[in-house]
């Protein structure tokens, strides 16, 4: 399976995820590096480096580096992504470079700015005291006292957290683009007294006694100012972003001059747009192929951009499992070759490997070579 894959990344005109020629994503994990001494940003580096030159990879086709928040990856003069974009650019000869900071982790940071300790403090006393004691006796003592709710204190605030907890846990899963306009539209909402996209608060102010809705309308107002500040590098995108997501509305005019023409032939053209109203954006630019060779290096630039989570995890997973002190040996070369085993959809290329084996072919032996010579005495 690794040599098909190191063919892959050899032909995929983009690397960062990989997109091939017709504009199919794919991910696949080459090689675990051992740190075994220090991990300053040099180290990370140099043994990046050196596992992508190992296969072979073309640096001027890279597009992206997506990393965590460790300041070692992050530093503006000496960490892992300005000495990654300084080679890149080496090799391409000063092209765009982007680094991103992990999608995920960005959000979790983003939910940090609501401040809702005061809440959190509370449920976590209140659990642990219900943990603690018989939930039975908790139970009578709630219905001895006519009280719906077990926490009566900030309860608005609770359902509040509860409701915004859910909607990013959504936008967690979805990953969408449309992350701003739906957080201003649910500003403009509790803005004007509406708690409609807000069940949980919307039964407890039902309920209660009238809630003011200004300081939950503050708090989502504060939380879009975190997200428009901590996803600010993707609006110097914007404009690649909106060609990609929608081709057939942007005004050509304030394009590049080397796809102005291609975006006015597809605007015209109504079978694609039929297609691009039924298709995935992954799968729409895999029509335009050969007729719209900018139009679709754009979109294969941005479909390798951002890779998922999910193959991390799986590599995590698979070594967790593996990583037990029953084994009687394991070493780094071990635990890289069961992870490209589990983790890769490549499928090995069978021709290949039997052809690079030599065949030994073994004569069948006559009648009389079976006969035993008598020995000399």
């Amino acid at each position: 399976m690794k040599p098909r894959t190191l063919q892959m990344l050899r032909n995929w005109p983009y690397s960062s995820s990989g997109v091939d020629d017709t504009l199919t994503v794919t991910e696949e994990f080459v090689e675990l590096v051992p740190m075994t001494d220090t991990t300053t940003a040099a180290d990370i580096f140099t043994a990046l480096v050196g596992a992508l030159d190992r296969v072979g990879v073309d640096w001027s086709r890279a597009v992206s580096l997506v990393t965590d928040g460790a300041p070692s990856m992050t530093g503006r003069k000496a960490g892992v992504g300005t000495k990654f974009r300084e080679k890149v650019q080496t090799a391409n000869g000063g092209r765009d470079f982007w680094t991103f900071h992990c999608i995920l982790h960005h959000e979790a940071l983003c939910c940090k700015s609501l401040k809702m300790d005061n809440v959190m403090e509370v449920v976590v006393r209140t659990v642990n005291f219900i943990r603690s004691r018989g939930l039975n006796q908790f139970d009578s003592l709630l219905r001895e006292k006519d009280h719906n709710y077990g926490l009566s204190y900030h309860t608005e605030d609770f359902a509040f957290m509860v409701d915004v907890t859910e909607h990013l846990n959504n936008l967690n899963k979805m990953l969408q683009g449309h992350s701003k306009v739906v957080t201003q539209y649910y500003e403009t909402q509790l803005a004007g007294g509406d708690s409609a996209h807000f069940p949980c608060l919307k039964d407890v102010c039902t309920t209660q006694h009238a809630t003011d809705m200004k300081r939950f309308k503050d708090k989502i107002t504060g939380l879009v100012r975190e997200f428009e500040q901590r996803f600010q590098i993707f609006g110097e995108l914007e404009k690649d972003f909106k060609v990609f997501r929608s081709p057939f509305t942007v005004n050509a005019s304030d394009l590049p001059a080397n796809i102005q023409l291609e975006i006015i032939d597809l605007q015209c053209d109504s079978d694609l747009k039929g297609k691009f109203a039924t298709a995935g954006l992954d799968t729409f630019y895999q029509h335009l192929l050969p007729g719209y060779p900018n139009l679709t290096a754009l979109a294969a630039k941005v479909l390798c951009m951002f890779g998922t989570t999910y193959l991390c995890e799986q590599v995590f997973s698979v070594m967790s499992i593996n990583k037990t002190k029953l084994r009687s040996r394991f070493t780094h070369k071990h635990l890289n070759d069961i992870k490209l085993a589990a983790t890769q959809d490549v499928t090995p290329d069978i021709d290949a490997l039997v052809k690079a084996k030599r065949c030994q072919v073994m004569a069948k032996p006559g009648p009389n070579q079976n006969k035993t010579k008598p020995r000399n005495r």
